[in-house]
Order: C-alpha cells, then sequence, then structure tokens
C-alpha cells in the first residue's frame, strides 16, 4: 500500500491581510462595509441586480432602496454579477457614499447611501447568561426530576 500526499496551498492577497490586521489591532475585531441589501444576479451576461430583500434599518433602505428594485450601476461603475457589488463593498470605506442607479417600475432612480459597519451576527456575539461550568464531580451524572 502506498500512500500519496498531495498538498494544498492558497494565497491570502498582501492588501487583505494589510487590512485585516490593522481592522484588528485598531478596533480588536474586522469591521466591513454594509449596504443591508440581498440581490440576485439578472441572467448571465445581462447587467444590473435584482433587490431580493432590503434590511429594514439598513444603509440602502434608508437610501430609499426597495424589494423590488433593479441596481444597475454604483458610483458609476455597471453592476454585472453580486460578487462584483461584494467587491465594490469590500474596498469601499465604512461610512462611504454610494452612488447608486436603481429602476423601479419605469423610473430611473439616483440614490445615495452611506455605509455602515456591518451588524455583529447573532450567533457571535455572547450570551446573556452564559452557562455556568460543570463541576467535575458532575461530570457524566444523570438527574432526574422527581413525580409530583
Amino acid at each position: 500500500m502506498s500512500i500519496t500526499r498531495v498538498g494544498v496551498g492558497f494565497a491570502i492577497p498582501s492588501d487583505v491581510v494589510r487590512y485585516v490586521v490593522g481592522q484588528i489591532l485598531h478596533y480588536g475585531t474586522v469591521r466591513r462595509p454594509w449596504l443591508g441589501i440581498t440581490v440576485r444576479s439578472a441572467e448571465q451576461g445581462s447587467m444590473g441586480l435584482f433587490v431580493v430583500a432590503v434590511s429594514a434599518r439598513g444603509p440602502a433602505a434608508k437610501a430609499g432602496v426597495q424589494a423590488g428594485d433593479f441596481l444597475t450601476t454604483i458610483n458609476g461603475q455597471r453592476l454585472y454579477t453580486a460578487s462584483q457589488l461584494a467587491q465594490i463593498l469590500a474596498k469601499s470605506p465604512i461610512s462611504g457614499r454610494l452612488v447608486m442607479t436603481v429602476v423601479r417600475g419605469s423610473s430611473l432612480l439616483t440614490l445615495v447611501a452611506r455605509l455602515e459597519v456591518a451588524p455583529t451576527p447573532v450567533e457571535s456575539r455572547p450570551a446573556a447568561n452564559p452557562p455556568r461550568p460543570v463541576p467535575a464531580a458532575d461530570l457524566g451524572k444523570v438527574y432526574t426530576r422527581g413525580a409530583g
């Protein structure tokens, strides 16, 4: 029997490392810009993103974006994919201004949003009443409630 080992490697771009390390050193966490929308790409090769959902108190909602809008440009850059939007957001500063062109029905709208810090996911927040550690002497014991 022979064993073959295959090395798997990956690289993280140095600008990403610099950004993340700087955020951790300055804030103790990585802060990311947030627009507050969920989008779906249009047909392959077509320009624009369909806005599926808008976070109620997010920057996009404050700017007037609505579910059902069709987002075509941000800061003059045409949008083709959701990943392209994610890249634009990742490179934008928190509190940065985004000028968006949106199609709503038969109207072409220009909306301006100011990015905010992405909210912390609920599951990563510390519990209000964290569970107490179980004493070593109680590990493995089974407790039952008495009847009555």
